[in-house]
């Protein structure tokens, strides 16, 4: 291993995780297979209903209104090449809170709309079989076995569902134009009069009815690190595939009303039927099934690879369980991300009914709109960028369009959205907010290529060992590695990479080298657990607090001790940073205060109380054990000793024997004299190594780490020292992810 080699290890972690294959042509498509969908099979009857033949204005000014988000977006897209589209544009410049608020309603809407695209696709996939429609439980069988398949084909890469959607799209474009050619064939200008017989009202009210098919351009924005030249293509993608939808829906409502005329194509539930079977009969009904299931297939498959991508982003931020955040490691996509929504969609499709899962997205997603447009304001006044007046009034234009919008859905839209919004409150509360801070303010990063793998370890099993002075890296291992159980337990060794303040730890990292120092460390301590059966992981963290860096590594990988190095300013006073690292973390310690490298024959443990005790003569027995040394057990009492006190240290001390289970010999002894740190420190010059027990403290002050009985022996001792500190108190007694829910740090 070299430095290349880790260089290769922190670029891959820290840059674009994923293949960047994809094309203006392949982004476009993405794009107008989202905007096509099923949509325009069934809302151009309910739109034609409601503008009758003025229905054609209405996706014009749908058209416009899109547009101006369209220009928010682009705006956003050609400054950032970030997958996660409105949630990260949110929250690079609102915040955490807003960032998971747009993220979460764009993933739950998502989420739905994949629903109401596999409930459509199954629909009318069974149109195509027979005339009358399937039961309703075989239609979400249907919808489910859809969205399964293609979360499968998704999960192969580009070479699976990238394809397919290319194959559905285009397929689903002719389909809509043969429409159009259909219905200027039929074409009779009779149909447009009178235009506007509800009013521009009917006008308004078919706008809120369609608005939601033209919000597929976002899409693209979602995919954008697996688009090439991404700054350039993502913005100029939005705006041709909303332009070809655009042009589309434009053509079809001019054609279909110009054939058959508003009213008949209002009361029809498959309104795009009437235009074709007036030209082929019934060869018209099966060719509009076909393109409702081109169209239902080409956007569930846009909008269940976008939102993984959106998963995926907020599982990176830490904004969700990191798993969701990675990629694998050979078709570099967000499987577990992919796995997860599609998972939700299919128990949307099972349990809820179509009118439920159409109102809910439009919430969702008409919502998340507006801190998106708030967020574009924000960057003009913040950026040095000249930006022209037209332009500063754009985000202001789409906030009040996609507000207005917004205000004309039906109670049971705005009950839901009240509701998802408070959802999304709890949750950004209980887990996203102290998961966002930590993952903000440090990365971690796997050094061992091979332990890529979701562990199902406990933490009493696994141990922390930040690796520091080169000198300590052995005993520290020893140490922790006489505290594993055989074959089950799990060693967590961390570096500490250091970086600059204010930064991003992720970005500074991505063009960082190792130090020759880090990689040695990181070396020597995997060549050490090759000799043993336990499971070894080097973590490389990236911080610009280390002490927060360790204290956030420690509760992320769920672990019970930390053994590290006792370094000090002077002596007894401990530094600064063992001080942030104590106090604030929730686990048991082992300090090694090493004062010489020799070979630990001579082990002695001062025997005072029973809550460290196993631990202490566990770790003296399996340090001897291996030196081929002996341990000494001894108890101090004092001059004028009680039968109570007698009896104390005896029990002490059988229970040590108890303890004691290896190979390596013992003695034990009493010494009494009424000057306790005067006989340890006197015990230490026959020594190679003495253990000490820290009584369970909490809440200590920054001099009583230890106790200062035990700093003082330290400060004195003769030999190296090691102390067994016990953490009581409520961080002790619940697991430790859910004490850090009500542990807020200021950043």
């Amino acid at each position: 291993m070299n430095q290349e080699r880790y260089k290769n290890v922190l670029r891959d972690a820290t840059g674009v995780k994923f293949k960047q294959n994809t094309g203006l042509f392949g982004a476009t498509t993405l794009g107008v297979g989202a905007l096509l969908g099923a949509g325009v099979y069934v809302l151009i009857g309910l739109a034609a209903s409601a503008a009758g033949p003025g229905l054609w204005l209405a996706y014009v000014l749908c058209g416009v209104l899109t547009f101006l988000t369209v220009m928010v977006y682009s705006d956003f897209a050609r400054r950032e090449s970030v997958s996660g589209g409105g949630y990260y544009y949110a929250y690079s410049q609102l915040g955490s809170f807003w960032g998971f608020i747009v993220g979460w309603h764009l993933a739950v809407g998502s989420i739905f709309a994949c629903a109401l695209y596999a409930y459509g696709f199954a629909s009318y996939a069974s149109s195509l079989i027979s005339d009358t429609i399937a039961a309703g439980w075989v239609i979400r069988l249907v919808a489910s076995l859809a969205v399964i398949s293609l979360v499968l084909m998704g999960l192969r890469g580009s070479k699976g569902g990238d394809w397919l959607g290319r194959i559905f799209t285009w397929a689903n474009v002719a389909v809509l134009l043969a429409i159009v050619a259909m219905g200027v064939v039929q074409f009779d200008r009779s149909h447009f009069t009178p235009a506007f017989p509800n009013g521009i009202g009917g006008v308004g009210a078919a706008i809120s009815l369609i608005y939601i098919s033209f919000f597929g351009f976002q899409l693209v924005a979602n995919n954008s690190e697996e688009i090439r030249n991404s700054k350039r293509i993502v913005p100029l993608a939005m705006k041709l595939s909303l332009l070809i939808a655009f042009l589309i829906y434009l053509l079809v409502a001019l054609a279909s009303v110009g054939a058959v005329g508003a009213q008949s194509l209002g009361a029809s539930e498959v309104p795009l039927v009437l235009v074709a079977s007036g030209s082929l009969g019934r060869a018209g009904v099966l060719f509009i099934a076909l393109g409702g299931v081109l169209a239902s297939a080409a956007a569930l498959n846009s909008t269940l690879i976008s939102q993984s991508r959106q998963l995926f982003a907020m599982g990176r931020d830490g904004m969700l369980p990191k798993l969701i955040g990675a990629v694998t490691k050979r078709s570099r996509v967000p499987a577990a991300a992919m796995v997860a929504g599609g998972g939700a969609t299919v128990t949307v499709s099972v349990l809820a009914d179509v009118s439920f899962i159409a109102e809910s997205a439009n919430f969702a997603i008409l919502f998340a709109m507006l801190p998106v447009c708030v967020a574009l304001h924000r960057l003009y006044v913040t950026s040095t960028e000249e930006v022209p007046r037209w332009k500063r009034a754009v985000p202001f234009a789409a906030l009040v369009a996609n507000g207005g919008l917004l205000a004309t859905l039906d109670m049971h839209a705005l009950m839901f959205g009240i509701g998802l919004f408070g959802v999304g409150c709890g949750v950004f509360l209980v887990y996203s907010r102290t998961a966002e801070e930590r993952m903000r303010a440090g990365i971690s990063i796997s050094l061992d290529e091979k332990q890529n793998y979701f562990s199902l370890l406990s933490g009493a099993n696994r141990i922390l060992v930040p690796v520091g002075n080169p000198e300590t890296i052995e005993p520290l291992f020893n140490i922790s590695k006489t505290l594993l159980p055989p074959h089950r337990g799990e060693l967590i060794a961390l570096r500490i990479a250091k970086t600059a303040e204010g930064t991003n730890p992720r970005m500074q990292l991505r063009n960082q080298e190792l130090e020759q120092p880090e990689i040695d460390a990181v070396e020597r301590m995997m060549r050490l657990a090759e000799s043993c059966d336990i499971g070894i992981r080097p973590l490389l963290r990236a911080t610009n607090n280390p002490s927060q860096g360790i204290r956030h590594v420690a509760l992320e990988e769920n672990c019970s001790l930390i053994v590290m190095g006792w370094t000090a300013s002077a002596e007894s006073t401990p530094s600064r940073f063992l001080v942030d690292v104590v106090t604030k973390s929730k686990t048991d310690f082992v300090f090694l205060h090493l004062r010489e490298t020799r070979p630990f024959m001579r082990i002695g443990v001062a025997l005072g109380g029973r809550d460290n005790l196993a631990i202490m003569v566990k770790i003296a027995t399996m340090l001897a054990e291996e030196s081929g040394g002996n341990v000494t057990y001894f108890t101090i009492l004092p001059e004028h000793f009680s039968a109570q006190e007698l009896r104390h240290s005896k029990v002490l001390q059988r229970e040590a024997i108890w303890h004691h289970t290896g190979l390596a010999t013992y003695t034990t002894e009493l010494q009494q004299t009424d000057y306790p740190l005067d006989a340890i420190v006197s015990k230490s010059k026959e020594l190679d190594l003495l253990l000490i027990g820290s009584a369970p403290l909490q809440n200590m002050e920054s001099d009583s780490l230890i106790g200062s009985f035990s700093s003082m022996v330290i400060e004195r001792s003769k030999c190296s020292t090691i102390v067994v500190r016990r953490t009581l108190g409520f961080g002790r007694f619940i697991p430790a992810k859910i004490a850090d829910m009500f542990t807020f740090e200021k950043q």
